[in-house]
């Protein structure tokens, strides 16, 4: 099946103006402020924004993948492009890349430029605003226009031009105050080239209204959104009993999590116009609960991805709170100890504040969230916590302490820890999308497991209490226990994998895996195994291990 998708420009208003106009319309001009606030041990603090102008006149929307660098007729067998090259590409980029060659598409529909000149951006500026610091007038604007013949298969192919002007200006985290004195709520007034006549203006003007900030201190009275009951009861700090490492707010692996916010209400949110949405990110560096920079795009597939929610579906993977009013989100136990990210929770506007103007202004607020596996919530979801961690409340032979940490349960005597038994396991691929200057989509295989004959046993990460895994083997059915050490047969070893390493094993993972990894050393045939061709042979289990047991003993 084909799949369209409008002709986009670099800045997200724009994709957001096509979404929500109607199909006959042709111009959208809009203005954005748009803020992220991070917590962190000294409260809520700005870390960085933007304030956005976009106008975009005429539109067109073309085959998803149906570019290319000759000329192709329409309906040739088999082609996923069955419409053919119905556009050539005169200037600009439609897809605004860099560098691109290719100039024919499959041009579904282009609606013209009816009231502004293209490649005219000298033009175009703020020539009045509110009473501020901002600069009038002020220009500053980025071509991004783009013109076509369309089209291409009937006798005449007209040329059609398509407007498009957009301004950006950035605020670094030390720059609040800066962006608070130049852009405050009112009228902004824009003018830009007039179609056919580039030296008369076009006007254009956007109304700014309040919307919520993060906390700030005013004549001693604190005010604004704050994560404040959250922070006070969760966030890890310096030099705490269990080691944690300090910033980040602690999630539970096995009961509910709930975060609490306060400062969203009818004076700075309209509940017609605005979206709560709530969402955990991953982080470039998630050692560092400091650190800005989020990992947006799952590797494999080229989707938009995040911690939670866990699926890819080719958008934005967040969660619509039912109303923006909404102070708290309970979030299930689905993370494992150890993952980390960006818990955000984003407020976005999409408000018509008059013709064609548009306010698609949006603000983030982020808190550094770390999962920690806790025996004592362990005993709460299992209904012993008037057990100590190491009785064997069921009578089993194991104390809780290792049914918490091998994942049985420690209140039914029939749930006993077990371990996976040797077996041959395949070689398992994963693929990683890229994409080049060109557009063109490659597609690569990367080892994510080699084969081998074994077993291996995942550790469990951020738990609390600490405990140490022993892996054991018994000879004679479990009467008697050693360690488990690399010998003639077996290579015994840790295998550890960080988040963000190859091979991965899930991107989603924020946690990273240590596995105590059990290999034989021997092939199919018998011989003795090569460590040097390991990923190149066929291991088999070596010769007299049918009475062999094993077991992870776990200790404090």
């Amino acid at each position: 099946m084909s799949r369209y998708k409008t002709l986009s420009v670099s800045t997200f208003t724009a994709a957001m103006a096509i979404a929500v106009l109607p199909a006959a319309a042709e111009i959208v001009f809009s203005t954005s402020t748009n803020k992220t606030y991070r917590s962190g041990p000294n409260g809520l603090v700005f870390s960085g924004g933007t304030f956005d102008v976009n106008v975009r006149d005429g539109n067109a929307t073309y085959t998803t993948g149906c570019r290319r660098f000759a000329y192709w007729p329409p309906n040739i067998v088999g082609d996923p492009c069955p419409l053919g090259s119905t556009g050539y590409l005169l200037y600009g980029n439609i897809e605004d890349q860099e560098g691109s060659s290719a100039n024919y598409y499959s041009i579904v529909s282009v609606i013209p430029a009816l009231a502004i000149e293209p490649r005219s951006p000298s033009t175009a500026r703020l020539i009045a605003a509110p009473a501020s610091k901002l600069p009038r007038p002020s220009g500053g604007f980025t071509d991004r226009s783009f013109g076509l013949y369309y089209n291409l298969h009937n006798g005449s192919a007209p040329e059609y031009n398509i407007s498009i002007y957009d301004k950006s200006e950035s605020y670094s985290a030390a720059q609040r105050s800066k962006f608070e004195s130049e852009v405050v709520r009112g009228v902004y007034q824009y003018v830009f080239p007039r179609l056919n006549q580039p030296t008369v203006p076009a006007p254009l003007k956007s109304t700014i209204f309040q919307m919520a900030e993060g906390t700030a201190k005013l004549n001693n009275r604190v005010s604004g959104f704050d994560f404040a009951r959250t922070l006070n009861n969760k966030l890890i700090k310096p030099n705490n009993a269990d080691g944690l490492p300090p910033g980040f707010v602690e999630f539970s692996q096995s009961i509910p999590t709930t975060v609490n916010w306060q400062g969203l209400t009818p004076s700075n949110v309209f509940s017609n116009v605005d979206k709560l949405h709530v969402s955990i990110r991953r982080m470039v560096d998630p050692q560092n609960p400091s650190s800005t920079t989020l990992d947006l795009i799952d590797n494999a597939s080229g989707s938009p991805a995040a911690v939670f929610p866990p699926y890819l579906t080719g958008r934005d993977p967040r969660v619509l709170l039912t109303s923006p009013y909404n102070t708290s989100f309970v979030f299930p136990p689905l993370l494992r100890g150890g993952s980390r990210g960006m818990l955000q929770l984003e407020l976005s506007r999409t408000f018509n504040t008059g013709g064609v103007a548009y306010d698609f202004s949006n603000r983030k607020f982020e808190i550094p969230i770390l999962v920690v596996n806790r025996y004592t919530d362990y005993a709460i979801t299992n209904g012993i916590t008037k057990a100590n961690i190491l009785d064997d409340t069921d009578g089993d032979g194991f104390n809780n302490m290792t049914e918490w940490i091998l994942d049985s349960s420690a209140r039914f005597e029939r749930s006993i820890p077990t371990i996976e038994a040797p077996r041959n396991h395949a070689i398992e691929y994963t693929t990683v999308v890229t994409n080049d200057v060109g557009g063109v989509t490659i597609i690569t295989l990367e080892v994510k497991e080699r084969q081998y004959y074994g077993f291996q046993v995942d550790q469990k990460l951020q738990t609390i209490p600490a405990v140490q895994y022993t892996l054991q083997r018994s000879f004679d059915g479990g009467l008697t226990w050693n360690n488990f050490v690399s010998d003639s047969k077996w290579n015994v070893f840790t295998q550890v994998y960080g988040p963000g390493q190859r091979p991965v094993l899930d991107e989603t993972d924020t946690a990273g895996r240590v596995r105590i990894r059990v290999e034989s050393k021997y092939d199919t045939d018998g011989r003795i195994y090569d460590p040097l061709l390991r990923d190149f042979i066929t291991q088999g289990p070596p010769p007299g291990i049918q009475n062999e047991s094993y077991r992870v003993k776990i200790t404090k």
